[in-house]
């Protein structure tokens, strides 16, 4: 039983994070193709133009660091199973009101509650 829920709780974190974690994937894989690419160029450029390395190496240190910020961001932007601090004040707030609440709580008490009439603008 409990496996199941554990299961169920990552599912349920794979669904809310779907996006993200598509996005972090496309980052990796950038940056697994633009690797594979610049160690093609690279052996290729040494023979032929050793002269344009530099301005390879800088392209392709730039697309790296473009993606890993990216990836950087969109890690940020991950939701976690575990609940804000706002969330919870808000549930103590809820369960904890004042007697005030509780004597306006019900329509009953106060029969003489009346809607105001829909006016048209």
């Amino acid at each position: 039983m409990l496996q199941a829920i554990r299961r169920l709780t990552v599912y349920a974190w794979i669904i809310v994070n779907a996006r993200n974690l598509i996005r972090i994937g496309v980052c990796l894989l950038v940056i697994f193709i633009v690797n594979v690419l610049y160690e093609k160029w690279e052996t290729a450029l040494l023979t032929i133009y050793p002269e344009f390395l530099l301005w390879l190496l800088s392209f392709y240190t730039l697309i790296v660091i473009a993606a890993l910020i990216f990836a950087a961001v969109f890690l940020n932007r991950f939701t976690f199973l575990k609940k804000p601090e706002k969330a919870i004040e808000a549930k103590k707030s809820f369960i904890d009101k004042p007697e005030e609440f509780e004597s306006i709580r019900s329509v009953k008490l106060r029969p003489k509650l009346r809607s105001k009439p829909d006016s048209s603008v």
